[in-house]
């Protein structure tokens, strides 16, 4: 089984914490599962609309950025 993991950082003010900068990020698993690499890959850019859409609903913008890598890796029988 394949399981996808998203880095997510809402950045508010760009530059470094020391200059003022403010941004949050974070890391989470999604909790689809998938039977192949390919078929993970291709859902992603759905994915990250999805997440993108969340933050929206959560956050008030206006956002200098947001910035989302997302992976797909193999998982191994790992335990929830």
């Amino acid at each position: 089984m394949f399981s996808m993991i998203v880095m997510t950082c809402i950045i508010w003010i760009e530059g470094s914490r020391y200059d003022g900068g403010e941004a949050k990020c974070g890391i989470h698993k999604a909790e689809l599962e998938y039977t192949s690499r390919f078929e993970c890959e291709i859902d992603i850019p759905k994915y990250e609309r999805y997440v993108i859409n969340s933050i929206y609903d959560q956050f008030e913008p206006p956002f200098a950025d947001i910035i989302l890598n997302t992976m797909c890796y193999e998982n191994f029988g790992e335990e929830k």
